[in-house]
């Protein structure tokens, strides 16, 4: 089967900074009047482009359950195919084109490729069951 060329691209629009204790997303100045509103929401989801993870590995041992190795679209391990990150986060406050957030555990450097705002209607469904990490 011919693989498809799609010819898109992704560019950040941002970048994680983190440090000891805190987290947060510097937002490149072209995309400024895009985080209008951002405030308020309590939390957020980023996306990010994990940019040390790597690429060829389609089995990995998960954080919670070391003792079984499962394939990589089975886990949230940042080692993958296309290495994108995603993290629900507490927005603790903007300013500028600065979103001070909740840390997570990203480099600092970490490219952002988009910010969406987290509905707890939609973006949550309480009986979800937990797949592998259900002992």
């Amino acid at each position: 089967m011919k693989s498809a060329s799609w010819g898109f691209q992704v560019k950040p629009i941002g970048y994680v900074r983190s440090g000891s204790g805190f987290s947060k997303v510097s937002i490149l100045p072209e995309y400024g009047e895009g985080l209008d509103g951002i405030e308020t929401f309590t939390h957020i989801i980023l996306l990010c482009w994990m940019h040390m993870a790597r690429r060829d590995v389609l089995k990995v041992r998960p954080r919670p359950r070391p003792d079984i190795l499962c394939g990589v679209f089975a886990t949230r391990s940042p080692s993958r195919p296309n290495p994108i990150g995603i993290y629900v986060v507490k927005l603790l406050k903007k300013e500028g084109l600065e979103l001070y957030i909740s840390p997570i555990d990203a480099y600092d450097g970490t490219p952002v490729l988009d910010i969406k705002p987290y509905i707890a209607g939609i973006d949550s469904i309480p009986d979800a069951g937990l797949g592998l990490f259900t002992k």
